[in-house]
Formats: C-alpha cells, structure tokens, sequence
C-alpha cells in the first residue's frame, strides 16, 4: 500500500472517472505546487483516459453530461478567443488540443493552427503527439495556449520551460487551469472534479502558475476567471458524490463559488495571460 506522510498530504481523493485507485495529493516544495501521488508512469497513464465518460477526447457522446460540457465549451471559446491577440497572431500552438474543438475553430481566424496531444484523436497533419516533437523542430509561435493541460504533465518545469523555448519574442502564452483554492474545491474535499486523479498530476494555485513562467522571464500581464468552469466542474463533483439532484446543487454551489470569488478573487478556474520581452 503507498504511504504518505500526513504532513505532506493536501487531500486523500481516488479516480471517479476509471479505476476507482485511492490516490493522494501532497505539498511540494514549491508553494502553492501540490502533486498527484503516486504518480502513474507515462507508459501507464493512458489507460486512465479510456473512458467515454472523459469527454475533452470523447466529445460525440450523447448523454446529459457531455451535452452540459458541449455548451460550456462553445461558450467558453468565444471568451477564450478575446485573449488571443488575434491581430498580431500569425501561427498558434495549442498544448493539449483533445478532440480538436479548439484548434478547429480557431483556424477560422485565418492563423495557421498546430496542436500537441498525445492521446490523438484527429488524423489533422498539424496535430503531434510531444511538445518534444514540435521543440526539436526549432519552430516558434506567436500565440501558445494550454487550456487545463499543464496539469497532465508528467514533468512540469520541463513543459513550461519548453512552451517558453516554442514562444517568440513577444509573443503571448495563455495557461488555464483548476484553482484548488476556490469555495466549490472546498466544499466539495476529495470529490472536487478539479482534482480529477491521476489525470491531474499536479495542482496549482494562482500564485504558482503566476510563479512558474515569471521565474523563467515571462511577463504576468492579467488573470480572468472562467466563471462556467464552476458549474461545469460542480455538476461532475455532484456526479461523484452520486447526488440525487446533480445539476440544482452544481448550479447553487457554483453560483455560490463565483459570487464569494468577487470578494476572495479565489474562482474555480482561471485564465493566466504572459508575454515573452
């Protein structure tokens, strides 16, 4: 049985979506960094996304709860769109494109798109399975995104580290990710969906990300909260905890969530913008 010691340990969560494994989520010592532990190896994690239930990958399944994630995510894009600085966007890397939803609608801008997801699910040509793959080309992006990837990442530091190396002068890097710190998070403990073990293998607060690509010479130039992600991520919480009215209570805890954030600027999920000088 893995043991950790209780000092180390954030939260006991498990796997709701596959295995149902117990897992834990210890501090680092990086502040605000926490880490999924243990931590599957890259030759095993895959088989944590076989499910049709993982919908970023599996997005023509017809139940209730990818139809919600479906809705969501065609609103989550226009807003996601206003932080690109299309005018001066001449290519875009998207790390961690899923099912190709993003880069698909996107490449409508008239930007030349690639995308980087290993568990490909697109035959697209500009689609490639590393970011090792794209580095060792030597190409650079004017605009790279990582919508709620970075956390997926066996090795974080050398990801970061590689999105700068793949980002031009001036260019724009836009991180999104869970925010553990947030009112639904602790409500809802070890059934939090934004914890999603061992998928996620690492948790962040704001100050961290913040952290992570300033100690590396980017510029923090603004962060924005993505309000749905609270109904999104309360409606799976609700899910695990086997509620009987899974969609009212994620829409009062949600709404609950991102009205204290007004006041804490501690919501579910928020969208990180950094520029390279």
């Amino acid at each position: 049985m893995f043991h950790v010691e209780q000092q180390q340990t954030h939260i006991k969560t498990k796997d709701f979506l596959v295995s149902n494994e117990e897992f834990f989520i210890t501090k680092t010592s990086d502040p605000g960094l926490l880490k999924t532990l243990p931590s599957p190896p890259k030759d095993k994690i895959y088989k944590y996304y076989k499910s049709d239930k993982y919908t970023s990958h599996h997005s023509q399944n017809t139940s209730i709860f990818n139809f919600i994630y479906r809705f969501s995510r065609k609103l989550n894009f226009f807003f996601k769109k206003r932080h690109l600085n299309l005018k001066s966007c001449k290519n875009l890397l998207d790390f961690g494109s899923g099912d190709g939803f993003f880069i698909h609608n996107i490449s409508k801008s008239n930007i030349r798109v690639f995308g980087v997801e290993p568990i490909l699910t697109t035959s697209s040509t500009n689609v490639y399975k590393h970011l090792s793959d794209v580095h060792k080309k030597g190409q650079q992006f004017s605009t790279i995104t990582a919508w709620h990837s970075l956390e997926h990442t066996h090795n974080i530091n050398q990801t970061s580290q590689m999105l700068i190396d793949l980002l031009q002068e001036k260019g724009r890097l836009v991180v999104a990710v869970p925010n553990y710190e947030s009112y639904d998070a602790v409500f809802y403990k070890s059934f939090w969906a934004g914890y999603d073990t061992p998928r996620h293998l690492w948790h962040l607060n704001q100050k961290a990300v913040i952290k992570m690509f300033a100690k590396r010479g980017l510029t923090f130039r603004y962060s924005k909260p993505m309000l749905l992600d609270a109904f999104y991520v309360s409606y799976l919480s609700e899910i695990n905890k086997k509620s009987r009215m899974p969609i009212l209570r994620a829409f009062l805890i949600a709404f609950f969530s991102n009205l204290k954030a007004l006041f804490t600027n501690q919501y579910s999920s928020n969208l990180f913008v950094f520029e390279k000088n």
